[in-house]
């Protein structure tokens, strides 16, 4: 019988992105995901085609996921790690059910067969908005499966610059266990140290007590990415727009990442979307 499984090319580093529904950066499951399962699903993500409709199955080599890791070469390990993910499901967004990430996972010989759950098609394939996007490198930088996670969360708020969860929420998402906030804030800054240094984010945080407890946290996010990437950003944009290239997904993403005192920048993407409307 012919293999009809697709293989998944091989993209240079910077080139793909996340793209997910903002729904699937708040999942609450009963088990943490390790930092491997989540870069996994992150890199998987990002293969997804603009125009895919279905979630055929496909393949991807280990060695081309760019994870960095002790294990990387313990072929055994990995596999038992990933198929735990089958194990492992979460709460659908708006529905109350529950799901894993995968409908159909194999693991062999360093090599990755996959198709997701046809449930999740909703907030992965033709979004037209309320969605995050980012560069993979960012995810695939970071050392913790906490820092995964707070980073897709602030990532998702950095149009509007800021973030406040109650403590007891930001928990239950974050998989932590119940940390005084004295051991929580210190946990919070080595996590917010990761972020800072290897990702486009830039954040403070604080509690925010109710009574003599500490009942909110807000966080205070800017962009680590210099103007002059802004800027290139920009360029790229105007050529996707040419092309008739995912427009909408691209000039709303890049402009979650312009600063509020970038007039400049903003007034270009107002521009764009002109460009764009009369297309």
């Amino acid at each position: 019988m012919k293999d009809t499984t697709k293989k998944i090319p091989t993209k240079k580093k910077n080139s793909i992105n996340v793209v997910k529904h903002n729904s699937l950066i708040n999942i609450k499951s009963d088990e943490a995901f390790t930092v491997s399962q989540k870069k996994l699903v992150c890199h998987l993500i990002a293969n997804i085609k603009p125009k895919e409709v279905d979630f055929p199955i496909k393949e991807v080599a280990l060695k081309d996921l760019g994870f960095i890791d002790d294990n990387m070469q313990n072929y055994t390990w990995f596999r038992k790690e990933f198929l735990q993910l089958l194990k492992m499901p979460f709460i659908i967004p708006n529905d109350g059910g529950w799901t894993n990430w995968f409908s159909y996972l194999k693991y062999e010989k360093g090599i990755i067969k996959y198709s997701f759950d046809p449930r999740l098609k909703p907030f992965l394939l033709e979004l037209k908005g309320n969605f995050t996007m980012y560069n993979l490198d960012n995810v695939l930088n970071l050392k913790t499966n906490y820092a995964i996670t707070l980073f897709e969360l602030l990532m998702k708020n950095i149009g509007i610059g800021k973030l406040k969860m109650e403590v007891e929420e930001f928990i239950k998402i974050m998989n932590l266990p119940n940390y005084p906030n004295g051991e929580l804030k210190r946990y919070l800054t080595r996590i917010q140290k990761e972020i800072i240094e290897n990702t486009i984010i830039n954040f403070s945080f604080e509690f925010v007590k109710q009574g003599a407890k500490a009942k909110y946290i807000l966080f205070k996010i800017k962009n680590n990415a210099s103007k002059k990437d802004l800027q290139s950003n920009v360029e790229e944009t105007k050529n996707l727009l040419k092309n008739g290239k995912q427009q909408e997904i691209v000039v709303a993403a890049i402009e979650t990442k312009v600063e509020d005192n970038n007039q400049s920048l903003r007034d270009k993407f107002k521009n764009l979307r002109m460009i764009n409307d009369r297309q």
